[in-house]
């Protein structure tokens, strides 16, 4: 408590030593100081109210004031006055700590407001701001009464609960002695909040409160509570709600007391529509027992009451099955009566049904049905398999059984393809076997299906499998009367090449010989029409077993038709074999045949062709024909080796030299264009004119192929002359067509029959002239052979040269030429060989004749041509060697003359 001396202008005379205590000043600094200086603008009015009561009464009561401190804040102090008179009258102001001392407590005790010191009480004047605070405040929210003195509290609301706050504060302001309650959040010190339920009195006619008295409730625990409470009733709801299960409450009195909305959506009913009833007017009646027994099980405490599937009845007609389980809570207040959860199994039920069902099928169906799951050693068959197998009084039969009962190539098959099969696909369909029980073999069609885990892994297999012993036995017949003759019943024309085309490949793999021994009675028809057809059929099936007699074990004797047998001698180690067996044949048939009493003479002319694996089965089958009509054509009762080799050779030249002597007329041969590089500049500098045959059945055929042919029957001069006259038209259009390849030379190749011929030369001036070419734009080439003809090639090659004819040695290397021959014909150009250029960069000897060959031409002063240049070492080896030109397939293809145009142009 401090005291101050105050004049009667109200002017400070006197500070006591409190006061700094109180508000923070300085007592010396205060002296000959207003008084209103200290007080708040609002209250200094009634400080001279205050003053002026003294002046006339010389004491006054308590008056609440707002004194600013030393930090220019507005602080809640109570003062009191009473004159002391003499030497002029002074003015002694007491003021003492805030008015939220004893006395207002006293005051808010006596209205009701405090009972004890753990109420949590407030006092804020009009404005708002706190003048009173308990010291409960503090546990509510952490905050000293002192500290809260001066302060609005409202700053501690959330923005949401700031606005209802001040309503209600202007509300019990506005109705003094009434209170208004209201709940909000406020803030604590450290940061939480708390939730408090207030009550808002303004005591208007109270001079020592005269402010609103908040008195307030902490309910934080009790509203988390509650909110929790509604909360988990929200999720309860929520969960009802959505459950797929129907929740149903039965009364100890058997009525449906609630039941979840559920069951609109699983039987169509609303919820408000069955409540009341009894709760067995849904099932079917009879279920109705089995319903009630659980019912009584439960509510006798049993807590391992299995459930029970019960139907009920749906609103639109109809089944629906329902796994029914319950719980006693009758004792709970607030259910007090049985909890049951219907749980709709009617897909489940449905789907056993079918199950069933299908079991049922596949226990009668003829069909073999076996079914076994991962780690288990046991399949599961029904009554076909069963049966098959031999099991009786059980379904189930171990793997192991199973796998005895199967064949060796059965067990190999299903690990080697059915397996990795289902692995792959899940499905496998397929030919398998089993030994039956009495151990024949049982083959079988068989549908095998993976069934897998979500992982993918598979978890069953099952078989679906049909005895086919009657199939197999009707297509074995079928396939005997279509392999064999009825008559005899040896293998007919179609099962002996079957055979054949097995044992020729296996011949050419093997090395070893196969002969066709085509055999034709003699004179059958003489016997068949004087002792009729009866007679020859017998006389027929007494000749197919001295065949079969007389060849070995492994032969093939086969009946064509008529009198026409033949016999397939496999693996034989030569042709002299064949003809050993022959001899046999001719030897057991030539016997005498006793045909219904008449003894008959038999002889038999063969005819042999073999083949150590590069001949066709029919060709075989017709050389053979042939010589066996030889045989016949050369006395009959004879054997008859037919050469195969020559008869291929003679025809094939016959047709080739038929088709060449007329490819000329029918425009079938054609000109490729093969381009020659300078390594030098990478310009392409002379092409290469080469000969192709389009052979209306072979196709494109090269001239390795049939230009043999053209030699030996001289039809190379005429195709020479021909592939020489085009080669040069197409370099004039490529003059015309190209602006830079007027200096491009065409090669063409000479054979020694054109350099022969005493046209040779007037054949080459004319056509250079024809096509407007100057000779040196035309280069004949020849080989290294033919150069050493001297006597053909000499003469012939100077006339050519002074003709301006350029000439070029093809092939170089490869032959025996004489480096007097070089230096004394007029040749060009040496081309080395593609059998050298290939070797370049891995073969030294291959690179050394290149490198000498290419030393040759250039010591000799001519240019150096390299051939066959197809991978870029080949390339760089060359350039490296110092060789001028190259061609090969590196460089360029052989091309038609549209695309050598189109490269030329590139170029330019």
């Amino acid at each position: 408590m401090a005291a101050l001396l105050v004049d009667a202008e109200g002017m400070i005379r006197s500070v006591g030593g409190s006061v700094a205590e109180l508000v923070g000043h300085d007592p010396d600094a205060l002296g000959g100081t207003a008084l209103t200086e200290l007080v708040a603008a609002g209250d200094r009015d009634v400080l001279a109210a205050a003053i002026a009561r003294v002046t006339v009464g010389g004491t006054d009561g308590r008056t609440p004031l707002h004194v600013i401190d030393s930090m220019g804040l507005e602080r809640p102090l109570v003062a009191t006055a009473c004159l002391l008179r003499g030497d002029g009258d002074l003015v002694v102001i007491t003021v003492m700590a805030d008015h939220a001392g004893a006395g207002t407590a006293d005051v808010l005790a006596g209205l009701g407001f405090l009972r004890d010191d753990r109420d949590a009480t407030m006092v804020c004047a009009l404005d708002g701001t706190v003048t009173y605070a308990s010291d409960a405040v503090t546990r509510v929210i952490g905050i000293r009464p002192e500290d809260l003195l001066g302060r609005r509290p409202m700053e501690q609301l959330t923005d949401e609960d700031r606005a209802q706050v001040i309503e209600a504060f202007d509300a019990a302001v506005a109705e003094p002695g009434e209170t208004h309650a209201v709940s909000f959040r406020i803030g604590r010190a450290d940061g939480g909040w708390r939730r408090v339920r207030a009550e808002l009195t303004h005591c208007a006619e109270q001079v020592a409160i005269d402010g609103v008295v908040i008195r307030f409730q902490d309910v934080t625990e009790r509203v988390e509570a509650d909110e929790a409470i509604r909360a988990s009733e929200r999720r309860f709801r929520k969960l009802v709600q959505k459950s797929s299960d129907i929740l149903i409450v039965v009364g100890l009195d058997g009525r449906i007391r609630w039941i979840s909305p559920a069951v609109t959506r699983i039987l169509g009913y609303s919820p408000e529509a069955l409540v009341g009833l009894p709760s067995e007017s849904m099932l079917h009646p009879h279920d109705v027992a089995r319903a009630g027994g659980h019912s009584r099980a439960v509510r006798a405490g049993d807590a391992h009451a299995a459930p029970v599937v019960v139907r009920a009845r749906h609103a639109e007609g109809g089944w629906r099955h329902l796994s029914l389980s319950g719980a006693d809570l009758s004792d709970d207040n607030d259910v007090s009566g049985l909890l049951f959860n219907a749980h709709d199994v009617s897909a489940e039920v449905e789907a056993e049904r079918g199950r069933e069902r299908l079991s049922l099928v596949l226990e009668a169906s003829t069909d073999l049905v076996g079914m076994t799951v991962r780690g288990n050693d046991l399949i599961r068959f029904n009554r076909a398999g069963r049966d098959v197998l031999g099991l009786e009084g059980t379904e189930l039969t171990s793997v192991d059984t199973l796998v005895a009962r199967t064949p060796p190539w059965v067990r190999h098959r299903f690990t080697s393809e059915v397996l990795p099969t289902l692995e792959t696909s899940g499905l496998w369909e397929g030919e398998l076997a089993v030994h039956d029980i009495d151990g024949d073999l049982c083959p079988l069609s068989v549908v095998m299906i993976a069934l897998r885990e979500p992982d993918g892994a598979i978890e069953t297999l099952a078989v679906v499998a049909r005895d086919i012993s009657d199939r197999k036995a009707f297509e074995d017949q079928l396939e005997h009367q279509a392999t064999h003759d009825p008559l005899t019943g040896l293998p007919n024309r179609t099962l002996l090449l079957d055979r054949l085309r097995v044992a020729v490949g296996r011949a050419g793999r093997q090395s070893t010989v196969t002969a066709v021994l085509f055999l034709d009675l003699d004179n059958f028809k003489l016997i068949n029409d004087s002792l009729g057809h009866s007679a020859g059929d017998v006389l027929l099936v007494q000749v197919a077993q001295r065949i079969e007699s007389a060849v070995r074990p492994g032969d093939t004797v086969a009946r064509f038709g008529g009198d026409e047998f033949a016999v397939l001698c496999e693996d034989l180690d030569d042709r002299v074999e064949a003809l050993t067996i022959a001899a046999r044949i001719e030897e057991a048939v030539g016997g005498a045949l006793s045909i219904e009493g008449t003894e008959v003479m038999v002889t038999v002319s063969i005819g042999v062709a073999s083949s150590d694996g590069d001949q066709e089965a029919e060709s075989l089958v017709r050389d053979s024909d042939a010589a066996m009509y030889q045989a016949k054509a050369r006395g009959r009762s004879r054997t008859e080796v037919f050469d195969s080799d020559m008869h291929v050779q003679a025809i094939d030249r016959l047709e080739l030299e038929t088709a060449l002597r007329r490819s000329l007329d029918r425009h079938e041969l054609r000109v490729a264009y093969q381009p020659q590089v300078d390594l030098r500049t990478g310009r392409i500098n002379g092409v290469e004119a080469l000969l192709r045959w389009d052979h209306p059945e072979r196709g494109i055929m090269l001239p390795g192929e049939f230009l043999h042919f053209a030699e030996e029957t001289g039809l190379i001069v005429p195709i020479g002359n021909w592939i020489t006259a085009a080669a040069c038209r197409a370099l004039t259009r490529l003059h015309d067509l190209v602006p830079d390849a007027g200096d491009l030379v065409m090669s063409v190749n000479l054979s020694a029959r054109q350099l022969a011929s005493p046209r040779l030369l007037d054949d080459v001036a004319a056509i250079v002239v024809d096509a407007g070419l100057t000779p040196r734009a035309l280069m004949l080439e020849i080989t290294e052979t033919d150069l050493m003809d001297v006597d053909a090639s000499g003469e012939a090659l100077t006339r050519l040269h002074e003709l301006g004819v350029g000439i070029a040695v093809d092939d170089f290397g490869t032959g025996w030429s004489s480096l007097r021959y070089l230096r004394h014909f007029p040749v060009d150009v040496l081309k080395v060989d593609r059998s050298f250029v290939h070797g370049l960069g891995r073969d030294a000897e291959d690179e050394a004749i290149v490198a000498a060959v290419i030393d040759l031409a250039h010591a000799l002063g001519l240019e150096s041509v390299a051939e066959g240049v197809e991978h870029q070492v080949h390339l760089d080896r060359l350039r490296a060697l110092g060789c001028d030109s190259a061609q090969g397939w590196l460089l360029g293809m052989p091309m038609a003359e549209a695309d050598l145009i189109e490269v030329l142009g590139r170029q330019s």
